[in-house]
C-alpha cells in the first residue's frame, strides 16, 4: 500500500511540474523541441508557433526557421556534433 501512495504522490508532483513548465513556456512564448536523430524529425511538447504537439517536423529548413536567429550558429554546430 505504501508503494501505491508514493506512486500517486509522485504522479501528482509530476503533473504539477508539467503544468508549471507549460505555463512558463507559454508565458515566454517558447517551446521545447525534441529531436529524434534516427528519424531526423523534430516534435514539440507544446502547441506553439502554429504547430500542434501531435505533429513532427521532418524538414531541416522548417526546423531552422523556428530557431531564434541569434541561435542559428549554435544549432548548426550541435547538428554536426551528433
Amino acid at each position: 500500500m505504501d508503494a501505491q501512495i508514493q506512486r500517486k504522490q509522485f504522479e501528482r508532483q509530476l503533473a504539477a511540474a508539467e503544468q508549471r513548465l507549460q505555463a512558463a513556456l507559454g508565458a515566454a512564448k517558447m517551446a521545447v523541441l525534441e529531436w529524434d536523430p534516427v528519424a531526423n524529425t523534430v516534435g514539440t511538447i507544446t502547441d506553439v508557433f502554429g504547430i500542434s504537439s501531435s505533429h513532427t517536423l521532418s524538414s531541416r529548413s522548417l526546423i531552422f526557421d523556428l530557431i531564434y536567429p541569434e541561435d542559428h550558429d549554435r544549432y548548426l554546430l550541435t547538428g554536426r556534433e551528433t
